[in-house]
Order: C-alpha cells, then sequence, then structure tokens
C-alpha cells in the first residue's frame, strides 16, 4: 500500500490479555496445515509443529493462553501494517502478500474477507465525484482501502464509511496458528484472531 511512512511505536502488550468481541459462531474444527506440491517433486513434509515432550516447536508472540491454536505454525514476525476504524468495522493492511483485511462488526457471514490491495501509484487517493452521499463525520477511505471499498458492494454496503481521517500506519507482530487462525497485532496493543474459515474474528485487548 502506498502509505505515508510514517511509523508510530507500537505499544507493548501488557500481562494478561482479555477477550472483548463475543464469537457469533462456532470455531471450526481444527485441520491439518495443507502439504502442497511443487512441480516434479514429492509432498513437503508436514512441518513438526511440536516437540517430543509436547511443547511447541515455535514460541508464541501474544500472551493468548486460550487461543485457538494449540501451537504457532511459524515464528512471528514484525510487519508494516495500516488500520482504519469504520462505521461498522475495520480494515487493516499487511505488508507480506499485501493483504487488506476487512472485519465486520455484524454477525453476518462472512466475519471477515482477506483481498488484495489492487492501489497503484499513480491511482487517485480519493474520488471526488462519488454519487453517494458521505455521512456526518464520515471519510471517504483512500489509497488501497478506498479502491476496494469503491469497487466491491458488499464491502462498502456492510462496513459503511470510514470514521478516521486518516490511516494509522504502525508495526505490527503478524502470527499464523496450527489451524490456520491468523493473529495481528493492532494499534492499541491488542491482538486480533481472524478464525479460519472467515467464520469469525475475535479481538484480545490488554487489562
Amino acid at each position: 500500500m502506498q502509505t505515508r511512512k510514517l511509523l508510530l511505536a507500537v505499544l507493548l502488550l501488557g500481562a494478561g490479555l482479555t477477550l472483548l468481541s463475543a464469537s457469533y459462531a462456532q470455531t471450526p474444527t481444527p485441520t491439518a496445515p495443507d502439504v502442497g506440491r511443487r512441480a516434479g517433486n514429492a509432498a513437503e513434509p508436514t512441518p513438526q509443529l511440536t516437540n517430543a515432550d509436547g511443547s511447541c516447536t515455535y514460541a508464541w508472540a501474544f500472551d493468548i493462553q486460550s487461543t485457538e491454536a494449540a501451537c504457532p505454525a511459524a515464528e512471528a514476525e514484525t510487519v508494516e501494517a495500516v488500520f482504519q476504524p469504520f462505521q461498522y468495522g475495520f480494515m487493516v493492511w499487511t505488508e507480506p502478500n499485501d493483504t487488506i483485511y476487512v472485519l465486520h462488526h455484524t454477525a453476518a457471514q462472512p466475519r471477515w474477507v482477506a483481498a488484495q490491495d489492487a492501489y497503484v501509484s499513480g491511482m487517485p487517493e480519493r474520488d471526488n465525484d462519488w454519487p453517494e452521499a458521505q455521512p456526518p463525520q464520515t471519510n471517504q477511505p483512500r489509497l488501497g482501502f478506498g479502491v476496494l471499498w469503491r469497487q466491491n458492494d458488499d464491502i462498502r454496503e456492510r462496513i459503511g464509511w470510514a470514521v478516521q481521517t486518516w490511516e494509522t500506519v504502525y508495526e505490527a507482530r503478524l502470527q499464523s496458528g496450527a489451524d490456520g487462525t491468523i493473529y495481528i497485532e493492532e494499534p492499541g496493543g491488542g491482538v486480533l484472531a481472524l478464525l479460519p474459515g472467515a467464520q469469525d474474528w475475535k479481538l484480545y485487548t490488554t487489562d
């Protein structure tokens, strides 16, 4: 995402995290990691995620003992991220794979969506001729968030308008669980858990 290269200091997680969001759907049964094939090669071996004593091969980056996944799928990364709240949810962009995650407050499925950032340098930041009336104290999202918002009617209607003029650019820790759950640190120091199948997401915050 083309953004101002303003990095905000990441708030350190305090001791202990509290689950804020309610779960609207049952957590899907964990499945084994997908084992892909390369052309002309045998299947790659399944990563060893637990040690002989039952402990995790990789350490959790977050203090979430009630996590849905028993062990992480890999070490955590510290990545550039962008966050913006909307009327009925928020969007988060993460640097690896140039991905935008759209998280909805409403209980309708899917609870979250992942999309490729389609913004390229030279595109207008916003559509100044956008035909829909803008509600008071809201903003049209810009850059990659704006492209996705304008091009996807379902996302736009569900998430509403942005409630901050500018995005928050920050560094986030990013980690995946063995069951496919994606954990993303948010600007306030909390942790977003995006459950497999996009059936639900949770927010863990510091006490």
